[in-house]
C-alpha cells in the first residue's frame, strides 16, 4: 500500500503551490516540514535571515526568544545568558583579532556561596578544511567536528585586577562553523555570503556558538557581593605564552583558535539573576589601544576596567555558587 501526502501552501492568494510525497510503509506518524520558497515571507519568519528560502516546522512561529524578559536562567547567582544564546547569534571579541590575553566583567551576584561554575559564551569562527578569511569556500567535513583548546577562567575580587581568587584551567571540546551554504545564504546580489543556515533561528550564520563551563577550580571560596570573572587563552600571537608558529599557520583553514571569540551583548531583559556593576563597562587585557574605549589612554597589556563603550555588549556569562 503506497500513502500520498498532499502539501498545500498559498502565497499569494491567487495561486496555489502543490507538493506531494509517497510512501511505500504508511508511516505511524509524521512530521511535515514545509519549505518556503519567498524571500519575503521568510524574513518575516525569521527576521534578519538573509536566506532566500527557508523551513517551517509544525507549532508556534519558529526562532529564538532571546530578548523576551523571561529568556534566561534566574537560578544563578549572575546570569546574562539567554537560554537559546546559542541561536540568538550575538556578536563577539576577537581575541587574535584584538590582541587580547584577558575578557571579562565585573558582576553584582545574588546571595553568596562557595564557587561551583562560570559559565561563557564563545563563539566559533573556524573552519575546518578552507580558507581562514574566504568564508565562502568554508568547508567542515563532518557538522560537530571539533578542536581541543585550553582556556583558563578566574575570579578576581573588584579592587584587585591582579590575583585571582580562584581559577580553573580545562581544555574544551570547541566546535567547527558548519560548512558554508551556497544555496540559502546569500547576499542581496544572489552571491553566496559564506554563511551557514541555521535551522533553528532560521538565519544564516557565521560562527557556531558554544558554553563552556569552568568547574575544575584551585580553591573555592565563599563570593558574594562585587566579583570580576574573565577568561584568557593563547592563540598564535596574544596571550601569556603565543603559539605560532605551529603546523596549522601554514594551512590554508589557519589555527582554529585564532578563529575563537567570546560573547558579548547585552539582550532586552538581561540580566537574569544578580547584576551588573556598570552596564557600559568591561574588564580587557589587550596590547592593542584601538580595543578600548579610551584608545588605549589609561594603558595597554594589562588587565584593566574598560569604561563607557560596553552598553550594547556586554560579555556573556553565568556564575553558579553553592551554598554555604
Amino acid at each position: 500500500m503506497t500513502t500520498q501526502a498532499r502539501l498545500l501552501w498559498e502565497k499569494p492568494r491567487s495561486s496555489w503551490m502543490v507538493g506531494s510525497a509517497t510512501f511505500t510503509t504508511e508511516p505511524s506518524e509524521e512530521t511535515i516540514v514545509l519549505h518556503v520558497n519567498d524571500e519575503d515571507t521568510c524574513k518575516a519568519l525569521y527576521p534578519g535571515s538573509t536566506a532566500l528560502t527557508c523551513f517551517v516546522l509544525p507549532g508556534p512561529k519558529p526562532g529564538p526568544v532571546c530578548n523576551a524578559a523571561d529568556a534566561g536562567d534566574s537560578n544563578a547567582a549572575y546570569n546574562n545568558i539567554p537560554k537559546d544564546a546559542v541561536d540568538c547569534g550575538p556578536p563577539s571579541l576577537g581575541f587574535e583579532a584584538t590582541s587580547t590575553k584577558e575578557f571579562g566583567d565585573e558582576v553584582v551576584l545574588e546571595g553568596s556561596g562557595r564557587i561551583d561554575e562560570l559559565t561563557v559564551l564563545f563563539n566559533s569562527y573556524a573552519c575546518e578544511d578552507s580558507p581562514q578569511w574566504n568564508n565562502e569556500f568554508c568547508t567542515t567535513t563532518v557538522d560537530g567536528h571539533f578542536f581541543t583548546h585550553e582556556i583558563t577562567a578566574h575570579i578576581y575580587a573588584s579592587n584587585d585586577l591582579i590575583i585571582p581568587i580562584a581559577s580553573a584551567t580545562q581544555p574544551f571540546q570547541i566546535p567547527y562553523r558548519p560548512s558554508a551554504d551556497v544555496n540559502l545564504c546569500k547576499d542581496g546580489n544572489g552571491d553566496p555570503t559564506g554563511a551557514f543556515f541555521n535551522s533553528v533561528s532560521g538565519t544564516c550564520d557565521f560562527s557556531k556558538k558554544t558554553l563552556l563551563t569552568f568547574t575544575d577550580w584551585d580553591v573555592d571560596p565563599v563570593l558574594s557581593g562585587n566579583v570580576v570573572w574573565t577568561v584568557e587563552f593563547n592563540t598564535g600571537h596574544y596571550g601569556d605564552t603565543p603559539l605560532a608558529p605551529q603546523a596549522c599557520n601554514s594551512t590554508l583553514a589557519g589555527c582554529p583558535y585564532d578563529s575563537l571569540n567570546v560573547g558579548a551583548k547585552t539582550f532586552d531583559g538581561a540580566p537574569y539573576a544578580g547584576d551588573f556593576a556598570n552596564a557600559s563597562d568591561a574588564v580587557l587585557d589587550s596590547t592593542w589601544a584601538g580595543a578600548y574605549c579610551d584608545n588605549g589612554s589609561a594603558g595597554t597589556g594589562t588587565l584593566r576596567p574598560d569604561s563607557g563603550c560596553w552598553t550594547p555588549y556586554q560579555p556573556l556569562g553565568m556564575i553558579v555558587l553553592l551554598d554555604t
